[in-house]
């Protein structure tokens, strides 16, 4: 599999247009205390986190014919100013996953298998700030 994406900023504008199998655009931050309309790479790049790991979990569930009723994931990245340069502080990633009741306990090892194939998660995984925080919890 192969995955491209071409990123452009031009001068004057706050915006950063990026195109890839779908195109979006998102804010430019001038500063840490800037707020504006349109999600940053940082808020892109976390939303990717949790869905690489939510695609990766529903396809080891699938070969495992387990049906996930809902799956959801949180991430949050932490960037602090250290001297002149932004530094990863944290990355946590916490969620749930509702599965039939027969399904709790090997869904349990599916997560862990996700959280092991998920390529991007295995990325992050190596820069120690990364923790995770995911139940698994039967349906009602």
């Amino acid at each position: 599999m192969l995955f491209e994406a071409q990123s452009t900023w031009t001068v004057g504008n706050d915006k950063i247009q990026a195109i890839g199998e779908l195109e979006f655009i998102c804010d430019h931050k001038n500063s840490i205390k800037e707020i504006n309309d349109d999600d940053c790479p940082y808020e892109l790049f976390a939303g990717a986190l949790g869905g690489c790991l939510i695609n990766t979990f529903l396809v080891i569930a699938e070969r495992k014919r387990i049906r996930p009723i809902e799956v959801q994931m949180n991430t949050t990245i932490s960037i602090k100013l250290k001297g002149e340069k932004f530094r990863i502080q944290s990355i946590s990633l916490a969620g749930f996953v509702i599965v039939p009741k027969e399904s709790v306990g090997i869904s349990k090892g599916v997560l862990e298998h996700a959280l092991d194939y998920c390529p991007l998660i295995s990325l992050v995984n190596k820069t120690g700030v990364f923790s995770s925080d995911i139940e698994i919890n039967p349906a009602i």
